[in-house]
């Protein structure tokens, strides 16, 4: 009878263990079962991002190169100069090199033969304003025209491969250059162009 109950008892223990093996198992299997379905959600959360994303990119407008100091209006940009001018150009062109001696360069794709730049120095006087421009017309060769006012002047000429415009005013104690040389072969162009860049540096 001792020997009936020892195996009735062992036999309800491992009874026992098998039925919490099997409830471990169910809640493990359970777990499995959630995790896998966060799992899922998260990849269908981040597929709906990556997507929005990309219809985002697809849609959004093509942004300006311009520099932040700069503005659009038509076909020309406005560069408003940490010295206080602005000047006007054709917007196919772009801030390039600055000197170590502040001479700041505007630089286009279309032809590396056209130079434009701009220079301002601290003293700016009617007195220093006639002596720069009586020296620039004795040293330039290509002088052709010329003509002083009171705050500035310009002068401009050619030679058999360029044409060349020198625009100076004095503002605020400062005087400022504005150079531009390009191709002979680029006179039309810049017959229409110039006048507005001229205007427009002040």
């Amino acid at each position: 009878m001792k020997n009936i109950l020892k195996s009735i008892l062992a036999l309800c223990i491992l009874i026992q263990c098998s039925c919490n093996q099997s409830s471990t198992t169910e809640k493990e299997n359970e777990l499995l079962k959630k995790e896998n379905e966060l799992l899922k959600k998260e990849q269908e959360l981040n597929s709906k991002e990556n997507n929005n994303e990309s219809d985002n990119t697809n849609n959004e407008p093509l942004k300006s190169n311009t520099n932040p100091t700069t503005s659009t209006n038509d076909s020309w940009i406005t560069f408003n100069h940490r010295y206080g001018f602005t000047i006007e150009l054709p917007n196919y062109f772009k801030e390039g090199a600055l000197t170590a001696s502040a001479i700041q360069y505007y630089v286009n794709d279309l032809n590396d033969d056209i130079i434009i730049s701009v220079a301002t120095t601290g003293e700016g006087s009617m007195s220093s304003l006639a002596n720069d421009y009586q020296n620039t017309i004795n040293s330039e060769s290509w002088v052709d025209y010329k003509v002083l006012k009171n705050n500035w002047y310009v002068v401009s000429g050619q030679n058999e491969q360029s044409i060349y415009y020198l625009r100076t005013f004095v503002k605020n104690g400062q005087t400022h250059y504005l150079r531009i040389e390009y191709p002979v072969s680029k006179k039309d162009i810049f017959d229409s162009l110039l006048p507005r860049i001229s205007k427009s540096f002040k």
